[in-house]
């Protein structure tokens, strides 16, 4: 259940990633609490990973 969205950004997050030259950085950036391991958890998903 994503209850903040961040599904889609996952994707469109995977499809910069696959379309990206490389060499190719970079990073999440937030206060504790904002949601960056989940958006991680939820790119890995995007990208046919499991999230640990």
């Amino acid at each position: 259940m994503d209850l903040l969205g961040r599904t889609d950004f996952a994707k469109a997050i995977r499809q910069l990633l696959l379309g990206a030259d490389t060499p190719f950085a970079m990073f999440i950036n937030g206060r504790w609490g904002s949601g960056k391991t989940s958006m991680l958890r939820a790119l890995m998903t995007a990208m046919g990973g499991i999230p640990v």
